[in-house]
C-alpha cells in the first residue's frame, strides 16, 4: 500500500467511527495506525503515531464536519517539523495528502512560495498635433491688419502736427493773444478734491478676518469596563486546554523512544544515539544490537508525567537471526522540551518471555 493509499485508508476509517461518540480516543487510535502500517510504512510509524495524537489534528478530529478545516494541512506540517527529520516529513506528504482529501497538485502548489509580480509595461504616448483651420489662419494674419491700421493713424496725426507747428493761424486771433478758455462757468463755484485724510484708507479695503468658530466640546473619555469574573465555561476551556498540552507531551515522548527502536531495527545506531543523552547515551552499546535481526518495542504507556519529563513503559522484543524471540519490559525518562525529544533515561524491567 502506497503512502497515499494508507492515508485515504485511514481518512475513511476516522470519519466512520467520528459517527460513534466516545470511539476517538488516544489508545485506539494508537492501535489504529499500527494496524493499517504494513511492512514498506514502519518508518512511518512513529511520525504517524504522533500525528494522530497532536491537538490540531485531535481538534480537527472531534469538530463537525471533522478533517474539513482548509488549515489543518500546514499545521499538520509545523508540528511535524518541530519533531522530525525533513526526510521523514517529506516521505509524509503523500500520506498528509490522502488523509485531508487534498490533491497532490494543489498541496504542492500551495508548498511554494508564489511567483513575483511583474511591473507592468507602460504604453507609449502618442502625440496627436491639432488641425489647422481657417480661422486660425485668419487669427495668424490678423495683427498684420492691426499694423497697417496704426500706421494709417500715425501718419494723419503726424500731417496735423506739422501744420501747427508751422504756423497755421485761425483768421483775426494770433495764437498768442486767444485766452485760455476755463471749462467752468461763471458763478458757478469751482469743485475740490478730497483731501487724503477723507479717502479710505488701504487698511478698511482689506477682506475682513474670518470670524473664530467655537472650539468643539471635548469628549467624554470612557473608563475601562471592570474585569469581569470568569465564568464555568471559561474554566472548563481552560481545563481542555491543559489536557491537550499533555497529551501533546506525551505523544512527543512516545514518537522518541519509537524512532530510537526504528533507527536501530533500520541498522542506524548513530541515528538512535542522537535521540539520546545523560545515562541512556552511556548505556547504549551499538555492537550488543548487531547481534538481533530486529529490535522493536510496543505497549508504551505513560506511567508519569512533570512538566516536559515523561515517563513511559514498555515491551521490548529482540528476534534473533535463528528466529527464536525475547520479550522483556523497560522504562524511558523523556525530556521533551528539547528538539528533537531526547531519552536521558532508561531501565530494564523484567524478562516477560525467555527466548524460545
Amino acid at each position: 500500500m502506497s503512502a497515499d493509499s494508507l492515508g485515504l485508508r485511514l481518512r475513511e476509517i476516522l470519519l466512520r467511527q467520528a459517527r460513534e461518540p466516545g470511539s476517538l480516543d488516544g489508545r485506539s487510535l494508537q492501535g489504529l495506525v499500527g494496524d493499517l502500517c504494513g511492512p514498506d510504512q514502519q518508518d512511518l510509524l512513529p511520525a504517524l503515531r504522533y500525528l494522530v495524537l497532536c491537538p490540531p489534528f485531535l481538534r480537527s478530529l472531534r469538530a463537525s464536519p471533522p478533517l474539513a478545516d482548509p488549515r489543518l494541512l500546514e499545521q499538520l506540517r509545523a508540528e511535524l517539523g518541530q519533531v522530525f527529520a525533513p526526510s521523514l516529513c517529506a516521505r509524509m506528504e503523500p500520506l498528509l495528502e490522502g488523509l485531508l482529501d487534498r490533491p497532490p497538485t494543489l498541496a504542492r502548489q500551495e508548498a511554494q512560495p508564489p511567483a513575483p509580480l511583474q511591473p507592468p509595461t507602460p504604453a507609449p504616448i502618442t502625440v496627436t498635433p491639432l488641425p489647422t483651420t481657417a480661422a486660425g489662419k485668419e487669427r495668424g494674419n490678423s495683427p498684420s491688419a492691426l499694423v497697417a491700421l496704426l500706421a494709417f493713424l500715425s501718419g494723419g496725426l503726424a500731417v496735423a502736427l506739422a501744420a501747427v507747428l508751422s504756423g497755421v493761424q485761425l483768421p483775426g486771433r494770433s495764437p498768442s493773444s486767444a485766452p485760455l478758455a476755463s471749462p467752468y462757468r461763471a458763478g458757478q463755484p469751482t469743485p475740490t478734491l478730497p483731501k487724503p485724510a477723507d479717502r479710505p484708507s488701504p487698511d478698511s479695503l482689506a477682506t475682513p478676518a474670518p470670524p473664530e468658530l467655537p472650539a468643539p466640546p471635548e469628549e467624554n473619555t470612557a473608563l475601562p469596563a471592570p474585569p469581569q469574573p470568569p465564568v464555568q465555561g471559561d474554566a472548563v476551556a481552560s481545563q481542555a486546554t491543559g489536557d491537550t498540552a499533555v497529551t501533546s507531551t506525551v505523544a512527543a515522548a512516545l514518537a522518541a523512544v519509537e524512532a530510537v527502536y526504528a533507527s536501530l531495527s533500520a541498522g542506524d545506531p548513530a541515528g538512535a544515539l542522537q535521540r539520546m543523552e545523560g545515562s541512556a547515551a552511556d548505556q547504549f552499546d551499538p555492537a550488543f544490537f548487531r547481534r538481533f535481526q530486529e529490535v522493536g518495542v510496543s505497549e508504551l504507556r505513560a506511567t508519569a508525567t512533570e512538566g516536559s519529563t515523561v515517563t513511559l513503559e514498555g515491551v521490548v522484543s529482540f528476534l534473533y537471526p535463528d528466529g527464536s524471540r525475547q520479550r522483556e519490559s523497560r522504562t524511558f525518562t523523556v525530556d521533551t522540551a528539547r528538539k528533537p525529544p531526547r531519552i536521558t533515561a532508561s531501565a530494564f524491567g523484567r524478562v516477560l518471555s525467555p527466548r524460545r
